[in-house]
């Protein structure tokens, strides 16, 4: 039996909810929503809360439209335990999850049951990406910051790649003396995919940032030892944000802002497939860094907010769609999406994109994007509630 939201809210915290056996009901809370397309279907995960009880990681399938009750696929160890932040990638029908838990980050593979085989927990790095590299899976990190960071720190960026069947196979250094591009302590914004991976960075230097995108072939071989430098010709010392979409074709796509003293504008930079490629740049007609770049077949689904150098974090309340050619290109958009929410996971579906939101206690929910950027249906994947 559940209580009224608001009309017992006063009541509750006294009493608890009224029942026949005056059973206590705890909250149910879902965070952090995910997901991955495998063949025709989409495999979704997301972190449930409950007071009392080992947080969990539940899993569902989307089928049809129609989403499968959630059932869980790890159980954390005890009430005291953090487990969480789920990340989803896959290869052909092998799913691939990582997640937080004993103070670290680690990943295995999800079993045809939607299982994790704690036997196959693998270590990773701090707050890995998790991505496609080949024909097998990769997580790329940076190493952890202290809590107050003065300078931008300068390491090296590691990928640690993972075979289908959860065993390691080998670490590469994808960037070295490198900053992250974006938030210190984010997971890096690289991607991957069948044929190559691609991941911005910057280098400092005495007179600006100077941005730079390194790739891993499909074999895992670096193809560009020193980086590639975007904008080489002087005005590529900006502060400005940069997303990143590897393309079908193994190509590359960096949006980023550009400064030419006062003015500043939003150039596109394309990376030819294989060592030594051609570099293409443009300006294109985007107002802004798009927030993220997801591809999907001939397409680039870009995801903009509102947002400026000196505001808090964007949120994702609302957020314009975009489709993009692979060279940066406008070519469908822009349109509105309202989510209510300050966080969204955008994913490739087999019928074009899906927003992922609702992953801050409330119901979590898949709205449907089409190949045109246009949204579509909303599918609530659980309900948050009280249970006994």
């Amino acid at each position: 039996m559940r209580c009224s939201a608001v009309a017992v809210l006063g009541l509750t915290g006294l009493i608890g909810c009224a029942s026949d056996d005056n059973a206590f009901e705890a909250e149910v809370d879902y965070i952090s929503p995910t997901g991955v397309a495998i063949g025709d279907e989409i495999l979704v995960a997301m972190t449930r809360i409950q007071a009392g009880k080992p947080n969990q990681i539940d899993v569902a399938r989307v089928r049809g439209g129609e989403a499968d009750p959630l059932s869980p696929a790890l159980v954390g160890d005890d009430q005291t335990s953090t487990l969480g932040s789920p990340q989803l990638a896959a290869i052909d029908g092998q799913a691939y999850l990582t997640f937080y838990s004993q103070r670290g980050y680690h990943g295995a593979p999800v079993s045809g049951d939607d299982v994790i085989d704690t036997g196959a927990i693998v270590d990773l790095g701090f707050n890995p990406t998790l991505t496609r590299a080949g024909d097998r899976f990769a997580a790329v990190s940076f190493p952890q910051q202290p809590f107050i960071v003065v300078f931008p720190p300068v390491d090296r960026f590691r990928a640690t790649f993972v075979r289908r069947d959860g065993k390691h196979d080998g670490e590469i250094d994808v960037a070295t003396e490198a900053s992250p591009v974006g938030t210190i302590g984010a997971a890096p914004p690289c991607a991957g995919n069948a044929k190559v991976l691609a991941l911005p960075f910057r280098r400092p230097s005495l007179s600006g940032s100077y941005l730079f995108v390194a790739r891993v072939s499909d074999k895992g071989a670096l193809l560009d030892p020193d980086g590639i430098q975007i904008a080489p010709d002087g005005n590529d010392r900006t502060a400005g944000e940069a997303q990143l979409a590897v393309t079908d074709d193994g190509g590359v796509l960096v949006v980023y802002e550009r400064s030419d003293g006062a003015a500043r504008s939003i150039h596109a930079a394309r990376i030819e497939r294989g060592a030594g490629a051609d570099v293409s740049d443009q300006v294109v007609d985007l107002t802004t860094v798009p927030s993220l770049l997801v591809p999907a077949g001939e397409h680039i689904l870009a995801v903009s907010v509102a947002h400026r150098a000196s505001d808090p974090p964007p949120t994702f309340a609302s957020f314009e769609t975009r489709i993009l050619d692979d060279h940066g290109r406008t070519v469908a958009g822009p349109f509105t999406i309202t989510t209510g929410e300050p966080q969204v996971a955008v994913i490739a579906t087999p019928g074009g994109f899906a927003a992922l939101h609702g992953g801050t206690g409330r119901d979590p929910q898949l709205t449907f994007i089409g190949r045109d950027g246009q949204p579509g249906e909303t599918l609530t994947l659980a309900t948050a509630h009280r249970t006994k």
